[in-house]
């Protein structure tokens, strides 16, 4: 076997440039790895497609930097703290697209899209508004029983960066807590990248074979990173800095407050300034024993 670590400098070199289709795991405000969006903008890489599950700060700040063309995502959102202002901003000016699903669309697209199928049928009866506004859901008529059925295409995308607490040096990544759809999604992708709060051994990885998520067969590289989603949380390990994401949410309702956001605390700022910025004691106290 031959390892798989890699660099964020090797991530961006090799697998992620201008105008591509990528994902990022996690659900709402736990395990997608904020670092990548961060990156993304420092890079002044552009013009991309994203994929998301249930997407809220690294979505958000990649609509309001301007470094998305499109977004396919059942919502985009801040929960319980609100909409995703920079998201909802680009969107109602007209300066990014929105590929209108559901979450049965979401899940049973990636399903056709680990089974490489050209498209799969929903469940009899499936009726919403949604077709109406989203052209990809097409009506067929089966040939085993006559009647017509609701139809959307697969969900593959070029690449997929998932994140997980441990990994091993060949890909094999461990959630301690909620997978979401990122297994589905690392089957439905062509290309994985794992970002990792730990590397453990490969003979520990062995020693919980059961636990393993995320098959390294499946994956292209690994980065080990320390917090690559905060402001996010890691499940098991960090949970989610709610001040600092309500004080982002607070100033992204306004170009000029979103902007100083992005001067503070991400432009011109590796991975390790940020969480300089940030603190280490705060950090610390998100911590989980």
């Amino acid at each position: 076997m031959r390892s798989k670590l890699l660099s964020l400098d090797e991530v961006f070199e090799e697998f992620l440039t201008d105008g591509m289709d990528v994902a990022l795991g996690g659900a709402l405000t736990y395990n997608t790895p904020s670092v990548i969006a961060r990156e993304i903008i420092n890079r002044d890489i552009g013009g991309l497609t994203l994929y998301s599950f249930m997407g809220t700060y690294p979505v958000d700040l990649l609509a309001g930097a301007g470094k998305l063309s499109k977004v396919m995502a059942p919502f985009i959102t801040f929960a319980e703290m609100g909409l995703a202002p920079s998201f909802r901003r680009k969107v109602e000016e007209g300066s990014l697209e929105v590929v209108e699903i559901d979450e049965v669309f979401w899940g049973f697209g990636l399903k056709a899209g680990a089974a490489s199928l050209p498209f799969i049928p929903l469940a009899h009866g499936y009726d919403n508004d949604l077709p109406r506004v989203n052209p990809l859901y097409k009506k067929v008529t089966s040939p085993y029983d006559g009647k017509t059925y609701i139809t959307i295409p697969p969900i593959k995308p070029s690449l997929s960066i998932i994140h997980v607490q441990y990994a091993d040096e060949y890909g094999n990544g461990i959630h301690l807590g909620n997978v979401a759809t990122d297994m589905m999604l690392a089957k439905a992708s062509h290309k994985v990248i794992l970002t990792c709060d730990k590397l453990i051994s490969h003979e520990e990885i062995r020693k919980r074979n059961k636990e393993v998520s995320i098959p390294g067969f499946l994956v292209e590289g690994v980065i080990e990173i320390d917090f690559a989603c905060h402001p996010l949380g890691s499940d098991g390990l960090y949970v989610r800095d709610e001040e600092h994401l309500r004080m982002y949410a607070k100033m992204a309702r306004s170009e000029d407050g979103f902007n100083e956001y992005l001067k503070n605390y991400v432009l011109g700022k590796t991975h390790r300034e940020y969480l300089d910025k940030i603190g280490r004691e705060k950090l610390d106290n998100l911590r989980i024993g």
